[in-house]
């Protein structure tokens, strides 16, 4: 937990965006600011930029919440969308994670492509998603 009143204050002025740039720049930032004690600077931050609460309906923390919606980086791959490019990427609620398209089609896979008598106790165990694809599927992450 921050302490200090004036670094709370300042903070507490950031947009989520600076929240996270702040969390890059050392280690020491990033530790103090996704720990789960931090949780309320990054609430705070959210309701001075009058973002609606989203972050407990859709069951992610701030901070996560705050990196799939602004960050520009797909969670797979890493890469960035560069000033000038028209890369999208799509945020899957239910994995808490945001893949650009071509991690979308070349690395998840629908669960309708899994369902195989010899792969039914290997869907028992995988995780699922609530996230459903264009063609309403669930999909999981390929290694």
């Amino acid at each position: 937990m921050i302490r200090d009143p004036p670094l709370l204050q300042i903070l507490y002025d950031l947009h989520p965006m600076d929240l996270i740039n702040l969390g890059l720049v050392c280690k020491k930032f990033h530790e103090m600011l996704y720990r789960p004690s931090s949780a309320d600077i990054w609430r705070t931050v959210r309701d001075r930029n009058e973002i609606p609460d989203f972050p407990s309906k859709l069951r992610v923390s701030e901070q996560r919440f705050a990196e799939l919606v602004f960050c520009e980086t797909c969670h797979l791959c890493k890469e960035s969308a560069k000033s000038g490019t028209t890369m999208k990427r799509r945020i899957i609620w239910g994995m808490g994670i945001a893949v650009c398209e071509i991690c979308h089609w070349s690395r998840l896979v629908a669960m309708s492509d899994l369902a195989m008598p010899k792969l039914t106790f290997l869907l028992k165990i995988m995780p699922t998603t609530d996230t459903p694809s264009r063609s309403g599927c669930e999909f999981h992450q390929l290694h």
